[in-house]
């Protein structure tokens, strides 16, 4: 083979492999945009959205109760904590320390204190309104180390109605008492609020937002009588103290429509160890009944509180 032919045949076989390397780039690079645009489209456009939405829950606000005079009995607290980590904010103390006093109530130097000690977390304030709470969170994206934590707090404001009114657990959900039968209508349902960000969290000025509005828990309201209840409660304890008993209980009812205006109880029993006896104790119908048949012979004047019977 002549030099000639020789440089002839490597041109040919280099040209060759270029084609089937061209061939083969294209073949995966079509691939490639086939299942980035096609096959798995959803899939990337999700992705993409993920780092540039974000979306904040907008809490429902629990129900409250109330007596029949339309008196609360329970009062709920949905706050926020703002806190900071201290190591992470680095240069703009003096800035930061000036921006949180306008929106609580310790002053600048307070602040300043708190952004510069060696602890890993200080809070700032415990007690943020949801309406300043959303608002920092806007004004905040700038900066870094701060904590903002929702805080629910279910309050029973007269302690003589505890022990029917029930408890809430730190999720907000009913646990125990008419917090736990009426659950469903007290606590509500959550919304949220979607918006476009950047990629440090801040809010997009012209991106779109999606809101959903939060649906607040219903009120409700008992026949209880607060004042009513109030005083139950003191002639237990007073009844307890004169005859030594364990535990007493008394219910108020309107015989003609069955209202319950007091459901008192007071005292500790290590034999008969239950919330509300005067509901959950078993008693005979003929001992139960018996106090009727008094009050009626009472009522009708033939005979009197004073009057002694001999019974052989």
């Amino acid at each position: 083979m002549t030099e000639k032919s020789l440089l002839r045949t490597r041109e040919v076989l280099l040209f060759s492999v270029i084609f089937i390397v061209i061939i083969f780039s294209s073949i995966q690079f079509v691939r490639t945009i086939y299942e980035i645009q096609i096959e798995n489209y959803d899939l990337y456009k999700n992705n993409t959205q993920s780092y540039r939405v974000e979306t904040d829950i907008l809490y429902a606000l629990r129900g409250n109760i109330y007596d029949r005079n339309n008196d609360p009995l329970t009062m709920s607290i949905n706050s926020y904590e703002l806190g900071v980590h201290p190591e992470k904010v680095i240069g703009k103390v003096d800035e930061l320390s000036g921006l949180l006093n306008t929106f609580v109530e310790k002053n600048q130097q307070e602040i300043y204190d708190l952004l510069i000690s060696n602890k890993k977390f200080v809070f700032i304030d415990r007690n943020v309104s949801s309406d300043t709470a959303e608002f920092l969170q806007g004004v905040l994206s700038d900066y870094h180390g701060w904590d903002l934590q929702r805080r629910f707090e279910r309050v029973n404001l007269i302690d003589q109605t505890v022990h029917f009114i029930g408890t809430v657990d730190i999720d907000g959900n009913g646990t125990e008492g008419i917090e736990l039968v009426y659950d469903d209508k007290l606590k509500g349902e959550d919304g949220s609020r979607t918006y476009e960000a950047a990629q440090n969290g801040t809010r997009i000025p012209q991106g779109k937002i999606t809101t959903i509005e939060p649906k607040h828990g219903q009120d409700i309201y008992l026949t209880i009588d607060s004042d009513l209840q109030f005083e139950s409660s003191s002639q237990c304890k007073l009844a307890i103290q004169e005859t030594g008993a364990e535990r007493c209980s008394i219910i108020l009812m309107n015989a003609n429509n069955g209202e319950i205006y007091a459901l008192a109880e007071e005292g500790i029993s290590s034999i008969l160890d239950i919330n509300l006896i005067s509901i959950r104790g078993k008693y005979e119908p003929g001992s139960a009944l018996k106090i009727f048949t008094v009050g009626s012979v009472l009522e009708s004047n033939k005979t009197s509180v004073d009057t002694v019977y001999n019974v052989p």
